[in-house]
């Protein structure tokens, strides 16, 4: 696979710049989400990938695309062995939820639910005078903040968000 991924970087116009950095790709144990500026570069890639000399097999059911834009846009009418993909407005990576205006929304809500719901089913501890402080401040770090902040790389915080969030923090300290 490495082979294959080193003649797409070498002989295709892969990727997009995000702040200086040329990122090409997401992987991920096997799967792979290619990453490109425009419609045909993106089939380029496709191209490389299925030469047939890589032996290379694609499951059409669960290959999909997505568009990232300001605008509206126009479907794309990408093709993998002559069958139209599916094109998405949101994709699940790594269990976040990355959508085509780049707004992490109901990503936030989700994690935020969830840290709630760890946090009632703990709460007899957390709260428990029993327990130092301290170690109760570590215990809901450890189990209620690591599921609030899970994916929290690929959001964008605005002042709302990041308010929601502080919201949540407050809350729990109640």
């Amino acid at each position: 696979m490495e082979e294959v991924l080193k003649e797409v970087r070498e002989t295709t116009n892969m990727g997009i710049k995000i702040q200086e950095e040329n990122v090409e790709m997401l992987r991920y144990a096997d799967a792979i989400a290619l990453v490109a500026k425009n419609e045909g570069d993106l089939e380029e890639e496709l191209q490389t990938v299925l030469k047939e000399s890589y032996n290379i097999k694609i499951n059409h059911t669960k290959t999909k695309i997505m568009v990232c834009r300001k605008q509206r846009r126009s479907y794309t009418r990408i093709r993998l062995e002559d069958q139209v993909i599916d094109e998405v407005d949101e994709f699940c990576y790594l269990r976040s939820t990355i959508t085509t205006d780049g707004k992490c929304k109901r990503d936030i809500t989700s994690r935020v639910q969830q840290a709630k719901k760890a946090f009632h089913k703990m709460k007899h501890l957390l709260t428990s005078n029993s327990i130092v402080l301290h170690r109760r401040l570590q215990m809901t770090k450890t189990y209620v903040w690591s599921i609030a902040l899970y994916g929290c790389e690929t959001w964008t915080i605005g002042t709302r968000k990041r308010r929601r969030l502080e919201a949540l923090e407050n809350g729990l300290i109640e």
